[in-house]
């Protein structure tokens, strides 16, 4: 833990700089970047973080600690070096015998790369029950698959309605998307799921275009027409974008079956 020690005054404030030590080897690419400080603020006191090397290649400017931050650009990291990275830490107080704590043994600067690309169907095979056989430069990169869902004995249904929290940050010259495909199983042996396509579900509306990074909107997926009766289905959603830098995100997944 490191204690800083204020002077006397209503307020105080202490510059702390720490490199960067890095675990992995070789070059990784970087599209965000996440700042984990682990830190107590007692009243009185804040604490200001502020970074340079990744988001600013110039000098040190204020960013939001515990807060992923999308780099101005991709970026190459050479893990094999120190201070690609450096944060600055300004500790304040109004009162001289509390302070605030920054553990640097627990903290660290998080670089995340995005692995997406903009393959789309039918040429990303995601219908098919699985796409083993479909070129690797033709696959989609990123997907998210729930786990079996049954509904209760006796029960069927023809048709889903897929309710996801979207944000979609398309820039200008970057197309971002996502697609909905749902595998559902009706009279045959549940043995047999894995082996069964996927059926893909439409938008009801045109997916909107997210003016920040926490301009979240309601997008509803269903099938156009209805399917035979299923007593089961699985959910997969592919993310689509030709930019790592803006990728769409999705949150609060409700899905109704009618």
């Amino acid at each position: 833990m490191y204690s800083p020690v204020f002077p006397t005054g209503s307020v105080a404030a202490l510059l702390r700089s720490q490199g960067t030590t890095y675990y992995g080897s070789g070059n990784k690419l970087a599209h965000e970047y996440y700042l984990n400080g682990a830190s107590v603020s007692p009243s009185s006191t804040s604490i200001g973080y502020s970074e340079r090397g990744l988001i600013s290649t110039g000098d040190y400017i204020p960013i939001q600690g515990n807060y992923t931050i999308r780099l101005p650009a991709e970026r190459s990291v050479d893990l094999t070096t120190d201070g690609a990275t450096k944060n600055s830490l300004l500790l304040t107080t109004t009162n001289r015998f509390v302070s605030p704590m920054f553990d640097l043994q627990r903290s660290a600067s998080l670089l995340i790369e995005n692995t997406i690309n903009n393959t789309v169907n039918p040429s990303n095979g995601e219908d098919l029950p699985n796409n083993d056989s479909v070129a690797t430069s033709n696959k989609a990169t990123a997907r998210y698959i729930t786990k079996r869902i049954f509904l209760e004995e006796g029960i069927t249904a023809t048709n889903l309605k897929v309710i996801v929290s979207l944000c979609n940050p398309s820039p200008s010259g970057t197309q971002n998307t996502i697609e909905v495909y749902a595998r559902l199983l009706g009279n045959e042996s549940s043995n047999e799921f894995d082996n069964l396509s996927y059926s893909k579900l439409t938008e009801e509306a045109t997916i909107p275009v997210s003016l920040s990074d926490e301009d979240f909107n309601d997008v509803t997926f269903s099938f156009p027409t209805d399917k035979s009766e299923f007593r089961a289905f699985a959910m997969k959603i592919v993310m689509i974008s030709d930019d790592p830098l803006f990728v769409p995100r999705i949150r609060n997944m409700r899905v109704i079956a009618t």
